[in-house]
């Protein structure tokens, strides 16, 4: 160890910047973070939540809080003055919802998109050219290349504290290189080059998935998973007859879905393992 320490000081003194590899594995990574807003997942995450010019994947089935979850992240960066790119593949965001969950929309970027729907006419060659793996599937993965490119515009401009990529519930769309039954594939390279982008930025890069989908290229993954409904007003009485539009009207009255509580586990990029449980608003 002594002389390893003493090679490493002498070449020090002929080369500026010299530093050992061994070196570069203790030291601690050197970037800002975006709080996710909820202090026990920041805490999951290495105590600060996402880092900033990375990618950062969220993935789960419907129902599973994402929107719920990255509304929130939303809504503390426009409280700050910040301002947020949202790339809608499948045209499904709701503004009213992002108000609720107390989003300032005048610092939104909406770039809605239409999905797999697009007309063939309107797709370009610069649609054909992000990526270089073939497109097994045609269409509808010439149309998500689109949205991966629209977001590696918005991540280098420089403009937008946050951009959001959200594939919906897409389950179908699937990171890999060779074609699988059932699915929408990308090459790996495609993610790659969106990772590449975000580490040039001073953004931070999240992706809605229905599964996990960019393979290596986030530093940081998130599974989600529905829990339970909460429930506000009066508890049904066990027993009661509701077969009467009365009745049940009353009884959808007394139980009023107020939201939902759901699972947050770190598939990567912090305590991996450990979960949280949470509130979804509605």
């Amino acid at each position: 160890m002594a002389d390893f320490h003493k090679s490493l000081n002498a070449a020090r003194k002929k080369v500026s910047g010299v530093v050992s590899l061994r070196e570069l594995g203790w030291r601690r990574e050197s970037r800002s973070f975006l709080s996710t807003g909820i202090s026990q997942l920041d805490e999951l995450l290495g105590g600060e939540g996402l880092p900033v010019g990375r990618m950062s994947e969220f993935y789960g089935s419907a129902s599973a809080g994402k929107t719920s979850l990255v509304s929130g992240i939303m809504a503390g960066v426009t409280a700050r003055g910040g301002c947020v790119a949202y790339v809608d593949f499948f045209n499904s965001l709701s503004p009213e919802f992002l108000r609720a969950a107390g989003v300032d929309l005048e610092n939104i970027l909406w770039v809605r998109g239409p999905g797999a729907r697009r007309p063939e006419k309107d797709i370009g060659q610069d649609d054909l050219d992000y990526g270089n793996d073939p497109d097994p599937d045609g269409r509808a993965v010439i149309i998500l290349r689109r949205a991966l490119k629209q977001s590696e515009i918005l991540v280098k401009s420089g403009n937008f504290t946050l951009v959001v990529l959200d594939l919906a519930e897409s389950s179908s769309v699937r990171g890999g290189g060779a074609a699988a039954s059932g699915g929408m594939l990308l090459p790996k390279s495609a993610w790659f080059r969106l990772q590449r982008a975000a580490e040039k930025s001073k953004s931070v890069l999240i992706l809605l998935s229905g599964r996990r989908t960019t393979s290596g290229a986030s530093a940081r993954v998130l599974a989600l998973q529905g829990g339970k409904g909460l429930w506000g007003g009066e508890p049904v009485r066990p027993g009661k007859d509701v077969s009467s539009p009365h009745d049940l009207g009353n009884r959808e009255k007394r139980a009023l879905l107020l939201g939902m509580q759901a699972s947050l586990s770190v598939m990567k990029g912090g305590r991996n393992g450990r979960s949280i449980i949470f509130h979804c608003h509605l």
